[in-house]
């Protein structure tokens, strides 16, 4: 391949190089589609989740305070029973020890009192909990449909881009010497899209590694194909693929 043979595919290559970054960029942008939506959807699904709680929280609580309110009225019927026999009874250790009976009950029933007041508040604050959750639950649901809608319609864009980007680089490609884009194709693979790179001052544009002054100046000739002997890139010389002609 000559001098101006090479030139033309390395411009040529350059050009295919910038389309693949591009498709790279957009296929990136692809991938990060299904992960965004399974975000805002789980998002969604944990306040759902958080309001269902509260539901089943505001039920159990129910049921506990109920459980609560049969126990004192049961303790109540006690006391009934308890008071009446303080009249019966006939020694003074027999009142003494029904008098301590109803104290207990008391006692017990005034805590019992306490924690129905006190599961009687949580239910309060968990139903009004409830109704907030409720009324945000709309408004999330309206914003995920957005959002999904969103990147539904990002996801048919890029889509659009990359089979547009995919034809000009069929068509672009045709153009250029097919051993060479072989070689370009796979270096390209093996290094993350850059196969083809300038020299920066004396050094590889893809490594940075310091490049011989006698392999510089092949570079510049443009007489063959060189790669990187570290890293194994196709090398080119900016201001050679620039002169006219």
């Amino acid at each position: 391949m000559g001098k101006d043979e090479l030139i033309a595919n390395f411009k040529i290559l350059r050009q295919i190089q910038e389309i693949d970054l591009e498709l790279k960029t957009i296929q990136e942008q692809l991938n990060l589609i299904p992960s965004t939506i399974a975000k805002h959807k789980e998002e969604l699904e944990n306040y759902q989740k958080a309001l269902l709680d509260d539901k089943k929280a505001i039920e159990k609580l129910t049921v506990e305070t109920k459980s609560k309110e049969i126990e004192i009225n049961s303790n109540q019927e006690t006391l009934k029973k308890y008071n009446a026999q303080l009249y019966a009874v006939k020694t003074n250790k027999e009142y003494s020890s029904l008098l301590h009976e109803i104290e207990e009950i008391k006692r017990k029933n005034s805590h019992i009192e306490d924690n129905v007041l006190e599961l009687m508040e949580n239910i309060d604050s968990k139903e009004k909990s409830v109704k907030e959750k409720t009324k945000n639950l709309e408004t999330l649901k309206e914003e995920f449909d957005k959002k999904e809608k969103e990147e539904k319609e990002k996801e048919r864009t890029l889509n659009e881009k990359l089979i547009q980007k995919q034809k000009e680089k069929e068509e672009i490609a045709s153009k250029v010497d097919q051993a060479l884009l072989a070689k370009y194709q796979r270096i390209s693979n093996a290094k993350n899209g850059l196969a083809l790179v300038s020299i920066v001052g004396s050094s590889c544009g893809g490594c940075n590694m310091e490049i011989p002054p006698q392999i510089r100046n092949e570079i510049k000739l443009c007489s063959k194909i060189i790669t990187c002997e570290r890293c194994g890139r196709i090398l080119y010389c900016e201001e050679s693929l620039n002169v006219p002609g």
